[in-house]
């Protein structure tokens, strides 16, 4: 469920050292009638600011963050909890003396996690390189992607815990594209054992994965794939046709940022 999308105002608060007794004010109600809970992911904008008026962390405007409850402190959790989409609400932190401006733009259905997250299963397959695999569904595509297509997907990456680090969920996109060649060895060699339509999920040692990438997980990580499309499926072969005549090949959109 969308709200109406606000913005955060920039101005410094006036109230930062005179919080009401709850420690959280309304700023704005919101349209929605459901409340988030522990199972829900939840797009936010935020500012943080300390007790002299100065912005101290900020996702704002264009930029937006997608939050698991797990990652908040325990008063900017209880509000959340108590706001529905669209709503601004204040929150007062005294244990950490800042103040957090909060307006809450979607609630998300949290990826489920895997049963088998912690460790390949016996029915995964391991290749030569250490990258363990196994199919989930079978998709109709009979084309591997292959260095310099691109593909389109969606994911959601696990550390072996259970929590949640990477996925198209996280960029609140349902779809992402991105290349096959340039990113983490785990990526580059499992995405090309998968056809369209085809779901894997793969198990990525260190080496494979993000071993001495900074802010990134050090440990095995896990990733759901689902591929929808593979370039190279949907661009014309060289000389089917002359250059200029017939229908053109569809134009893909620019990648994100690198996530895997």
């Amino acid at each position: 469920m969308l709200g109406i999308v606000l913005a955060l105002l920039l101005n410094k608060p006036t109230d930062l050292l005179t919080p009401p007794k709850e420690h959280t004010r309304v700023l704005h109600a919101g349209t929605g009638n459901v409340h988030p809970t522990e199972h829900d992911l939840v797009k936010v904008f935020y500012i943080v600011w300390d007790h002299d008026g100065k912005i101290v962390d900020s996702m704002n405007g264009v930029q937006w963050a997608i939050v698991g409850f797990e990652e908040m402190s325990p008063a900017w959790r209880a509000d959340i909890e108590k706001m529905v989409v669209g709503e601004q609400r204040r929150t007062w932190m005294p244990e950490i003396d800042t103040v957090t401006d909060t307006e809450l733009l979607d609630i998300l259905p949290r990826p489920e996690t895997p049963a088998d997250v912690a460790a390949p299963p016996a029915d995964a397959i391991t290749t030569p390189s250490g990258l363990a695999y196994k199919l989930i569904s079978a998709g109709p595509g009979k084309v591997h992607p292959k260095p310099g297509d691109r593909v389109l997907v969606s994911y959601t990456g696990w550390t072996t815990d259970g929590r949640i680090f990477d996925g198209s969920v996280l960029r609140g996109q349902p779809t992402v594209e991105l290349p096959v060649s340039g990113g983490i060895p785990g990526w580059v060699e499992g995405i090309q054992l998968m056809t369209d339509g085809t779901q894997m999920r793969f198990w990525m040692p260190p080496k494979l994965a993000y071993e001495g990438i900074k802010d990134k997980p050090q440990g095995m990580v896990v990733f759901d794939v689902h591929l929808f499309i593979v370039s190279s499926e949907i661009m014309p072969k060289r000389g089917q046709r002359k250059p200029g005549t017939g229908p053109q090949p569809p134009v893909l959109p620019p990648l994100p940022p690198g996530v895997h």
